[in-house]
């Protein structure tokens, strides 16, 4: 256990000085590995079953929700028991749900006015990966952006559907800021996943 530490500890000393001193940038990934894209999956399933009624999709997304140990942060509602209703409703005879991890993923629900912003801080631990996922409601128009404490951009990229991931490991305990912007006309509905 102590060598893997060291190893890891070895290798992210060896990026920063291969990058100046600064930590590795984050990029977005077509990972689907992890428990945060494949919470954005369920909920992008979820957000398209809402549009077409689908029973199956409404099962698969709550099932998926459940078992990955997603939980709904704020305001936003428990959309594994929404749509295990509806599916339930639809008549899909669902399996009792899931209730083996007490920490996951955590999603919220936001909207984002017409040219507006969504601001909001969190702590990721050193030596944990990181990872933040925007699920948008809308084709575009959504910019992600990630800053560490000293204003360093961890991620910055255009949103698109079904999601979009930002990954990377934090070479110390810090907290980072997380901005979404709406360059659209119109308001945009979004699900923000974290980890």
């Amino acid at each position: 256990m102590k060598v893997e530490r060291i190893a890891i500890v070895a290798a992210l000393l060896l990026v920063a000085c291969q990058n100046g001193g600064r930590a590795p940038v984050a990029a977005a990934q077509p990972v689907n590995d992890s428990a945060v894209a494949r919470v954005a999956e369920a909920l992008a399933r979820g957000d398209a079953a809402e549009h077409s009624g689908s029973t199956s999709e409404y099962a698969a997304a709550a099932l998926a929700l459940e078992q990955l140990g997603a939980r709904a942060e704020d305001d936003t509602p428990d959309l594994a028991s929404r749509w295990r209703d509806a599916a339930r409703a639809g008549g899909v005879d669902l399996p009792p749900p899931f209730r083996g991890r007490a920490l996951g993923p955590a999603y919220s629900r936001g909207a984002i006015d017409a040219n507006g912003a969504f601001v909001t801080e969190q702590v990721f631990l050193a030596g944990q990966p990181a990872e933040i996922a925007v699920v948008p409601q809308a084709r575009n128009g959504l910019r992600l952006i990630i800053t560490d404490q000293d204003d360093k951009t961890l991620c910055d990229q255009r949103v698109a559907p079904p999601r979009t991931l930002c990954r990377w490991l934090p070479i110390f305990t810090r907290r980072v800021t997380i901005r979404l912007h709406n360059g659209q006309a119109e308001a945009v509905n979004y699900y923000l996943v974290t980890n």
